[in-house]
């Protein structure tokens, strides 16, 4: 028996669900944005205190590229698949980067290169060639990043 089949007696379904509810329906984003923002604000304060340059990359998760995986995902947890607001969250989180932290968003260069199947199978983490295309996406930013250094 899956633990999708018994979600009561596994807290890591509520937490799985929790997570994907920002997809579902925008109403669920801006009580996260406070934390989102802070954090990435104390990110960028720290980073300029060590003289770090850096860069936000936004990371999907598997069913925004994969868009076949929408309702299965979206009916595993109990969720509509007609809400899916798919590009909300990336497109809000990018609104809570400072503006002086460049943002990467994955996005596109995942879908580009689905075929590659950039996301674990029965995992929602990126996989080796997943990791491979973040790598050449973010790149030629860190590189200018890099280069501006003293």
């Amino acid at each position: 028996m899956s633990n999708l089949d018994t979600p009561a007696k596994d807290f890591r379904i509520q937490e799985y669900r929790d997570e994907v509810l920002p997809f579902a329906h925008s109403a669920h984003l801006p009580e996260l944005l406070p934390a989102t923002t802070a954090a990435l604000t104390r990110f960028n304060e720290a980073s300029k205190a060590q003289g770090i340059p850096c860069i936000v990359a936004i990371a999907p998760p598997a069913y925004v590229v994969h868009r076949e995986r929408v309702q299965r995902t979206f009916e595993a947890f109990g969720l509509d698949p007609q809400t899916a607001q798919l590009d909300a969250p990336g497109e809000r989180t990018r609104s809570a980067v400072p503006s002086d932290i460049p943002v990467v968003d994955l996005t596109a260069a995942l879908r580009e290169e689905s075929d590659a199947d950039p996301y674990m199978i029965w995992d929602p983490h990126g996989s080796a060639s997943g990791h491979r295309i973040a790598a050449d996406t973010m790149a030629p930013l860190l590189k200018t990043q890099l280069e501006a250094l003293p």
